[in-house]
């Protein structure tokens, strides 16, 4: 990842509540997107949005 936040091509946008996961296009952002199961917004997974998020869900488990 850059200093702009570019990840690249590939990947997986991520739903962090009920696991749903679709292929990330280019030049879209998952951010713009809401699962189609529980209407969460996605976030990229191993973006800075996703480790955010993964590490608060880890502190409330007590991890």
């Amino acid at each position: 990842m850059n200093s702009r936040g570019n990840m690249g091509f590939g990947g997986y946008c991520v739903c962090h509540k009920c696991g749903y996961r679709e292929n990330h296009i280019q030049g879209e952002r998952c951010r713009n997107k809401t699962c189609p199961l529980c209407k969460t917004v996605l976030v990229r997974e191993g973006s800075y949005h996703y480790n955010l998020i993964m590490e608060a869900e880890n502190k409330k488990k007590g991890g």
